[in-house]
């Protein structure tokens, strides 16, 4: 999980909900020699603190000023420095340590820790025929494309034949005045990292529309990619559905 965010440049923030704790509630309270200690809450605060510090990040634990600790985080977001760099050997893909240093006295110092030249992991697409390139390459990166403007809507989800479930969306994207739109949308089931095997999928189609498509139950993320026909702008937008398995629930509902 760190090595994703780090790919995709994400800063983790966490929040502990339990607020201030004592050790001890939720079990275990020794502390060993060499300085481990194995209280649960304190073992668990320790994680979302590395996980944080790791990425840039940091965690807010063991205070029942949540807002605060919220405002906090609100106030870094809005107020950062965005820092450029070269490797001086791109071809070294291993981890390399960051170091950031600032002159000026009582300051503290945030930054990821870590970076790597290694190409992020991405779902290799198979190949097919019909779908059209330019389109399949703008939703094959890890984070959505910002060129042009697109939305996607999943607007009802209704139980069809052979246990599938009928998803109904809708695909919106802003045009300039005069040009077209051509759309793919792909299903990617996360659970196994692979396209749908729906046979319409990836499903093509131009201008704004609604459309019907059926899954199995499980977990999706859908890929929306538009593309103006004349002006060649180009951009992406993900959402990720949970499919839920309409013929399970009806089979163990109380009769």
């Amino acid at each position: 999980m760190v090595s994703s965010a780090r790919h995709a440049n994400v800063a983790v923030y966490a929040i502990d909900p339990r607020g201030k704790t004592r050790r001890g509630d939720e079990g275990f309270s020794s502390e060993f020699p060499g300085g481990f200690d194995n209280d649960i809450s304190k073992l668990s605060q320790d994680s979302l603190n590395e996980i944080s510090a790791l990425t840039g990040g940091f965690a807010v634990t063991n205070t029942d000023d949540i807002e605060g600790g919220a405002n906090r985080i609100l106030n870094e977001l809005d107020h950062y420095y965005l820092l450029g760099f070269s490797p001086a050997n791109p071809n070294n893909t291993s981890a390399r340590e960051i170091t950031v240093r600032v002159k000026r006295p009582g300051l503290t110092v945030r930054h990821r820790l870590f970076f790597s030249a290694a190409a992020p992991r991405t779902v290799k697409f198979p190949k097919n025929p019909t779908t059209r390139d330019y389109l399949q390459a703008l939703i094959a990166g890890v984070t959505p494309a910002g060129g042009l403007p697109v939305k996607i809507a999943v607007t009802s989800q209704t139980a069809a034949a052979n246990k599938r479930v009928r998803v109904s969306l809708r695909a919106e994207a802003a045009a300039p005045a005069g040009d077209t739109i051509d759309f793919g949308l792909w299903a990617i089931d996360i659970s196994h990292s692979k396209i749908s095997k729906q046979s319409d999928l990836p499903l093509l189609f131009s201008g704004s529309s609604a459309h019907d498509i059926e899954l199995s139950p499980g977990r999706y993320q859908l890929r929306l990619a538009g593309r103006t026909t004349n002006t060649g702008k180009g951009g992406s937008a993900y959402l990720t559905i949970d499919v839920p398995a309409f013929a399970k629930a009806s089979a163990d509902r109380p009769k």
